[in-house]
């Protein structure tokens, strides 16, 4: 038999090519909206299922063929996929009831990444931009996607697919959120207080399938109801993550909101919540929020209270046998609510209740509104339902702006006051809809069989409802009651008859295998033990043993979250330090561990060769008069400076030249260009006397010029060019000896690196990083008869175009030396820079905010300057507004250019970001990286790759140049920052 070579399955592929948009549009018809169609047969055509069998048929023949010789005789294609995966693949196509369906068969499979996944999944309800607690369904309100895309592999992520739900009707009562963020309504109430009372995910939900993006945008089709938002990331290689699930939203579905002075709606008191009730257990209601107060605003403003702490009404769930869901108060003569600045005194007020009263033959009291009462009135045709509930309604002038609201044996629901006109129809329809369920006259049809398992010694405890299927077409959870109780003390098949509450002749079976128990004996554990840098992640596979044990799952923790984090195996290392990852079998009968060892983020400390004898640099140490260039300042230290006396003759300078980068720039109309500035004392020049050997690098560009020679650098020997780097008329670069081209190569235009290396014998020039011409003389020789030029040669040669920096060294470097150079230039000049603090001006500086700095200001040439006054010395950087658009996914490399004058071998760098629930700044966002102590000015690059949350949009960093963690101690010192910058 053949071996097969295993393509991608035909789901597979379908995902990961329709990702990209290479599918055809036939088949994209089917699964546009929504992924999950894909796994919902009930949104799939039968079409598309028997067009799927042919193809898979046909896959099947396909793999055969591809995995014989030369592909038994099939036409591959090639692509390259994602991030630059060759795939060769096979076309199929396939016609069924006059539709055409497309796949793509592979001779590989795509790389296997991490699964995918997100956290924190919320919608988020807003007004405007303005995120608040409830919303009603008006036309600046929405509902937006708030997530946390997995740190550890979100390069990975292709896209984000967004999928809102919507609630079947009749669900009241928003989802309690409790005190804090643990609570969880699923598993923190039992079943009897969740079935039926709210929505459960997804039996009771519907798919919207026009919304697939971030934000749903028109709350209105979805009034009255709860949604749902799910976040499912989708990776590179076309598979699908993990999705994250929102809690339910409530859309308040009350429409018109104009003239709304008081909105009290009793099912939206939380009975977890210690500010709205005394405690769970006794549901004294402390405050009811007045809803309307919440439009525009975050949270609402304003809340109803009791005249006094023994006359707080309780808050009650309406039972199983009322005919809809919801809450309300229950009031007798002792108990009130009051509520004061309501803006209805003078005003014609019109009311809806949704009420109860309780004593026969009196119409009971509601509220009082100064002078007005308004009673319950049982009119029949306001009867919501047999229940005894009314909608009682109403219309006076008020003279008052305060309510006390009942202090009469009633229950009420909801309360509106409107002032102005109102659109009785349309609130009547809006509270019958709530009240009168369409469905409240549906019956069960049937009751759904159902099957389950469970193991020995586990409990079982029997579900108090079950599906049913309802006369209104729709599913719904009714209560049962069952004919005996599952016991798990031996293997066994229990079979019990479920019977319905509401129709005792509607009947279900439930069958429940008692299965025996295998447990874990160990958990096998690779690596078992990790050596981790800040900000890396690696998985730890886990094995069950036995692997027949009947958990194969298993719970994961780590000893010290601040130092590696643990998700489903996959270790997170966030700080230096020492944790240990458990890995516990899902049954508890067996552990293990691994050793994390976290040490500091690999940082280079950029140091010059020794040797430098001048730095050009035009970013700093420029002088100008007017916008020309008088003196261009050595930064080498040794006081090599370069200047033009005669102001026809200075370059000119721009700040965001080439890349965006200043520049110094030369006009050879104009012969412009610069002189070295020496008293011919050799203790000051560029080369002791007789000296040979050098290396120079010059990043510049030099345009053709007819006729003439464009000079980057040269130097003079009485009335010759001794040496000189050069671009000819005809477009090549040259270097001169003695007035000789001892090397001459082709071109090219724009901005170039430039290296020139002479050990006394060989010269050497290297072109943007390779070696592109070699010469063996003798002839050159340092004198002090000599002078040095930028821009020109003895008498002719000058530049047309840009200087950015020069280096010079009086001897010529090693390999490794010539390399590290280089790649300082190329990275500094070349690579794009995302984001950077130059702080080449006293502007630069304006909106810092320090921290144990006595001082922090600005310093010539370019610098900012701090004294030390604490042990915790830190500035932060201005806020950056989203729109500035620095998106770190591209931004990978910092480099930080630091005069640390204390101590300290270590510094740090927070930072915050756009990010969903980022917050400011803490522990996990930022980094720790070694620095010298008391040296002079040296560039840290710091690798940010995999660093946690350093995503999305940055929002503002906090350096600390010098930490007491990293052994800085007084006194304290100072440091000096010349650029920070953030490279792509």
């Amino acid at each position: 038999m053949k071996n097969r070579v295993k393509g991608f399955t035909l789901i597979e592929i379908i995902v990961a090519i329709g990702l990209i948009g290479i599918i055809s549009a036939g088949f994209l018809g089917v699964i546009s909206n929504n992924y999950q169609f894909l796994f919902d047969t009930k949104k799939i055509t039968e079409s598309a299922f028997l067009a799927q069998q042919d193809m898979e048929l046909g896959i099947e023949n396909a793999k055969e063929l591809i995995a014989s010789p030369s592909n038994g005789g099939l036409t591959m294609h090639a692509v390259s996929l994602f991030e630059g995966v060759s795939v060769n693949y096979y076309e199929l196509a396939n016609t069924f009831d006059g539709r055409t369906y497309y796949t793509y068969v592979s001779d590989q499979r795509l790389p296997s990444i991490a699964k995918l996944n997100v956290s924190g999944v919320a919608a988020n309800k807003r007004y405007d931009t303005l995120s608040t607690k409830y919303i009603y369904p008006l036309s600046n309100a929405n509902l937006r996607a708030e997530f946390v895309n997995d740190p550890a592999t979100i390069d990975d992520l292709m896209v984000n697919v967004y999928s809102w739900y919507v609630s079947k009707p009749g669900y009241n009562i928003p989802v309690p959120k409790g005190n804090n963020s643990t609570f969880f309504y699923m598993t923190d109430l039992p079943e009897s207080e969740v079935i039926g009372r709210y929505p459960v995910f997804p039996s009771d939900f519907y798919l919207i399938s026009t919304e697939t993006t971030a934000d749903l945008i028109d709350l209105s089709p979805y009034a009255g109801r709860q949604v749902v938002l799910t976040v499912t990331p989708a990776a590179k290689s076309g598979k699908i993550g993990n999705p994250g699930i929102s809690l339910p939203v409530h859309i308040n579905g009350l429409k018109q909101t104009t003239g709304l002075a008081l909105h009290l709606d009793a099912s939206y008191i939380d009975p977890f919540n210690s500010t709205e009730v005394l405690a769970p257990t006794n549901r004294a209601v402390l405050r009811w929020y007045d809803l309307a107060s919440n439009i525009g605003v975050a949270n609402p403003t304003q809340y109803a209270t009791s005249t006094s702490s023994t006359r707080r009404p309780q808050v009650v769930d309406t039972d199983n046998a009322n005919s809809f869901v919801a809450r309300y108060l229950n009031f007798d003569a002792n108990k009130d609510m009051y509520i004061d600045s309501q803006g209805t005194s003078g005003q014609t007020v019109t009311y809806f209740a949704v009420v109860k009263g309780k004593d026969i033959g009196r119409d009971e009291k509601i509220f009082v509104n100064g002078s007005f009462t308004a009673n319950v009135s049982e009119i029949p045709e306001d009867m919501l339902q047999i229940d005894g509930w009314y909608l009682v309604k109403g219309s006076y002038t008020s003279n008052s702006n305060a309510f006390t609201i009942g202090n009469d044996n009633i229950d009420l629901i909801e309360l509106y006051i409107y002032t102005g006109t109102v659109d009785d129809v349309a609130v009547t329809e809006y509270i019958k809809s709530k009240y009168i369920p369409l469905d409240s006259d549906a019956t069960i049809l049937s009751l759904y069989d159902q099957t389950d398992e469970v193991f020995v010694g586990d409990p079982y405890v029997l579900p108090s409802a079950v599906t049913a299927d309802m006369s209104s077409g729709l599913d719904r959870l009714v209560f049962v009651t069952w004919s005996g109780t599952v016991t798990t003390d031996t293997p066994k098949v229990v079979v019990l008859t479920g019977t319905s509450v509401l129709d005792p002749t509607k009947t279900m079976t439930l069958t429940v295998t008692v299965k025996p128990k295998i447990l874990a004996t160990d958990v096998l554990l690779t690596p078992g033990i990790l050596n981790l840098q800040v900000g890396d992640s690696q998985q730890i596979i886990g094995e069950i043993v036995p692997n027949n044990a009947n958990d194969q799952t298993i719970v994961w923790e780590t000893s010290n979250p601040s130092v590696a984090t643990v998700t489903d195996g996959n270790v997170t290392a966030l700080s230096v330090g020492n944790a240990t990852i458990t890995a516990t079998s899902g049954d508890g009968a067996a552990s293990n561990t691994c050793s994390v060892t976290v040490s500091a983020v690999p940082v280079a400390i950029d140091t010059m060769p020794t040797g430098l004898v001048l730095q050009l640099d035009a970013g700093i140490g420029i002088n100008l008069n007017d916008a020309y260039v008088s003196s261009w300042n050595d930064q080498a230290g040794t006081d090599n400076t370069f200047v033009q006396g005669l102001y026809d003759y200075m370059p000119g300078y721009n700040t965001t030249a080439i890349n965006s980068l200043p520049g110094v720039t030369f006009n050879i109309e104009n012969d412009e260009h610069m002189i070295y500035a020496s008293n011919n004392l050799e203790s000051v020049r560029m080369f002791t006397k007789n000296k040979t050997n050098f290396s120079l690098f010059v990043v510049g560009k030099a345009d053709v010029v007819s006729g003439d020679n464009s000079t980057f650098f040269s130097q003079t020997a009485g009335n010759a060019t001794a040496f000189a780097l050069e671009r000819q008329s005809n477009g090549k670069f040259s270097v001169k000896v003695k007035d000789n081209r001892v090397i001459s190569v082709n071109g090219l235009n724009g901005l170039n690196l430039h290296a020139v290396e002479y050990d006394g014998s060989t010269l050497n020039y290297r072109l943007n990083k390779s070696l592109v011409g070699t010469s063996n003389t003798t002839d050159y020789k340092n004198s002090n008869g000599s002078n040095f030029y930028i821009g020109r040669q003895y008498s002719s040669g000058y530049l047309s175009g840009e200087i950015k920096e020069v280096l010079m060294f009086n001897r010529d470097l090693t390999a490794a030396e010539m390399t590290y150079v280089e790649n300082y230039l190329y990275d500094k000049w070349f690579r794009t820079r995302i984001k950077s603090w130059e702080f080449s001006a006293s502007s630069d500086v304006s909106g810092l905010t320090r921290h144990d700095f006595s001082t922090l200001n600005w310093t010539s040439p370019g610098y900012i300057n701090g004294v030390i006054s604490g042990i915790d010395p830190n500035f932060v950087l201005p806020t950056m507004a989203s729109s500035e658009g620095v998106n770190l996914n591209n931004g990978k490399t910092i480099k930080i250019r630091l005069k640390n004058q204390t101590s300290s071998a270590f510094a740090q760098l927070y930072y915050t970001t756009y990010n969903s629930g980022d917050g400011g700044f803490d522990e996990v966002k930022h980094i720790n990286f070694p620095i010298l102590p008391n040296s002079d000015f040296i560039e840290y690059t710091i690798d940010m790759t995999g660093i946690p949350k350093w995503s999305g949009l940055l929002k503002q960093l906090r350096i600390d140049p010098a930490t007491y963690a990293g052994g800085f101690s007084g006194p304290y010192g100072s440091m000096q920052i010349d650029y920070i910058r953030i490279i792509q």
